[in-house]
């Protein structure tokens, strides 16, 4: 009877060794498995974002094609300033979508994505009004910041007790 006893604990134990054997080798698996799951959400995380910001920008390229059908089905020769606002918007938002994509390494390029120069050249209307309109405001800035400018200028000759030699330097 003591073999058999004997035999009996030392089976118990084999089998408590196999069954300690058993669960680690589990534990490795299952951590294994964390890992891949992951990635997967990862990857999946990703691929959502990637696809809303596509929509996004989708979104207000669409915004501008409607304000192009509206500008070819009236001849107007300049947008309205919520017109303009909404541009400037459009072009913010495709231009952070752009480097977003870009960012995700999910950009395609030409003729799946594009920037925003190739989208506002798609759109002749708007385009041509739009530049107007910009370079209407830029030569506003610069008749402002020339007319801040002059005052100061006559003040500081003004100032000035003898006159100053010319500059040779250009």
């Amino acid at each position: 009877m003591d073999t058999v006893l004997v035999v009996l604990v030392f089976f118990f134990l084999l089998v408590l060794m196999g069954s300690a054997v058993f669960y680690y080798l589990s534990l490795q698996n299952l951590a294994q498995m964390k890992l891949e799951m992951a990635a997967l959400k990862a990857s999946a995380a990703k691929s959502a974002s990637s696809s809303a910001v596509r929509h996004e920008r989708a979104r207000c390229h669409q915004q501008l094609q409607q304000l192009e059908s509206d500008l070819s089905s009236t001849a107007r020769e300049n947008l309205s300033p919520e017109e303009l606002s909404l541009i400037d918007y459009a072009r913010d938002e495709i231009k952070k979508c752009t480097d977003t994509l870009k960012q995700l390494n999910d950009w395609m390029g030409l003729p799946y994505d594009q920037e925003w120069v190739e989208m506002l050249k798609k759109l002749p209307c708007l385009n041509t009004l739009y530049r107007a309109a910009a370079a209407e405001a830029e030569a506003a800035n610069a008749q402002a910041a020339l007319a801040g400018s002059v005052p100061v200028a006559a003040a500081g000759q003004a100032a000035t007790t003898k006159p100053s030699a010319p500059s040779n330097h250009h």
